[in-house]
């Protein structure tokens, strides 16, 4: 099957997340810049963010949090009866630049290229 760009997708992002105000700030404005330009385009996909936040003092277990946020995905799916184009594992401080696409994985999985590290993730 061919890979249509224009085709509405669903896609799930799940973002591991503990006391990081200001990345996860910024990565909403990102997120929400990169719907938009996608969406100038015509491309209209359809988003759902699961920010997983660890609230404990232990090492921060972000393998744990992925796993609980994919689950979250997978009961949405179950509730909406529309399953996830794409499931996208994402770090909060790994920013998207226009031209990364979403909407196109075989499996879940965590973008790594065409992405820059935001300012704030340097300190």
């Amino acid at each position: 099957m061919m890979y249509n760009l224009q085709a509405p997708k669903r896609i799930a992002l799940v973002v591991p997340f503990r006391d990081r105000g200001p990345h996860l700030e910024k990565f909403r404005d990102r997120i929400q810049s990169h719907i938009s330009s996608w969406a100038t385009k015509g491309i209209k996909h359809m988003w759902k963010v699961f920010v997983v936040e660890q609230f404990d003092n232990q090492l921060f277990n972000r393998g744990y949090l992925f796993n609980v946020g994919f689950h979250f995905a997978t009961l949405e799916e179950q509730k909406t009866g529309e399953k996830f184009d794409c499931v996208v594992m994402h770090d909060i401080d790994i920013l998207p630049t226009p031209v990364v696409d979403y909407g196109w994985c075989q499996w879940p999985n965590q973008l790594s290229g065409e992405i820059e590290q935001g300012p704030l993730a340097k300190g």
